[in-house]
């Protein structure tokens, strides 16, 4: 369950990634209409309450090739030995993005989520879209502490202004 926890955590992250990815970020204009490919990098810590527990926080900061830099902070719950939910907030200059997923453990310390827009803030109110997050965590000194890696790709669509 620690291992699945900590995976979960890495998607989290790579799900924010994902949508700090999207044009807001960048500094694009809310009214650019249409779907966006989006592209992010990030990495940061996942952090488990309580070893062997079924929670996790992640956190961290990502870099999108539509909206530049971004910090990310999820919380997500195993809801089987290699599945997980998440839930994850991402912060860029021109306001926030709130992203639901469902993860699957793919294999020793990597995971990959499928995330969905679920609201926004600012320039990024009323937005749709979706991505894939894929992760990678490695172990610290400390068992409840891994740091994360993720890339995410995902389709972002700004509502009009």
């Amino acid at each position: 369950m620690r291992k699945l926890a900590a995976v979960l955590c890495v998607v989290v992250v790579a799900a924010l990634v994902t949508f700090f990815a999207s044009p807001v970020a960048s500094g694009s204009s809310p009214s650019q209409t249409g779907a966006r490919n989006t592209t992010a990098v990030g990495s940061g810590t996942d952090w488990i309450p309580q070893l062997g527990g079924s929670t996790f926080i992640v956190g961290g900061t990502v870099h999108s090739n539509l909206f530049g830099r971004g910090t990310f902070l999820g919380e997500g719950t195993q809801t089987g030995p290699t599945s997980f939910t998440v839930t994850t907030v991402t912060v860029y200059k021109g306001g926030t993005l709130t992203q639901q997923g469902a993860g699957t453990d793919t294999g020793t310390n990597t995971s990959t989520v499928q995330n969905t827009i679920t609201s926004g803030t600012g320039e990024f109110a009323g937005a749709t879209g979706s991505s894939t997050v894929s992760s990678t965590t490695t172990q610290t000194l400390d068992p409840a502490i891994r740091t994360v890696r993720l890339v995410a790709h995902g389709t972002i669509m700004l509502a009009s202004g």
